[in-house]
């Protein structure tokens, strides 16, 4: 599967406090088949907080979402298990280590 994706829409949404200041602000990046692969978190100050890819799989379902930290070491990850009909069946979530945190079921 060919992993390079062409961007075709870019979006940003903001959240602000009580007196209307920048508490956090968000990039989204989608490639051409309306799927999200990037979401950047920005600090007030423009710096960046962390980041989340989600990968996919080839009838389109996610099979990975992974955050970073700011400086570019993952946070966390998740896992997605789909049945043979393409039904999510399991969450996996590691931590930074690797190490299996929590397994949902669905």
């Amino acid at each position: 599967m060919n992993n390079e994706k062409t961007v075709s829409k870019r979006t940003e949404y903001k959240e602000y406090d009580a007196d209307e200041n920048i508490t956090k602000w968000y990039e989204k990046i989608y490639y051409e088949k309306g799927r999200y692969i990037k979401q950047t978190e920005y600090n007030p100050d423009g710096s960046i907080e962390s980041w989340s890819v989600s990968e996919y799989g080839n009838n389109g379902e996610i099979v990975k979402f992974t955050v970073y930290n700011s400086d570019g070491i993952i946070r966390n990850w998740i896992e997605s298990v789909y049945n043979t009909k393409g039904k999510l069946i399991k969450h996996i979530h590691h931590n930074s280590q690797g190490e299996i945190e929590a397994i949902f079921d669905y």
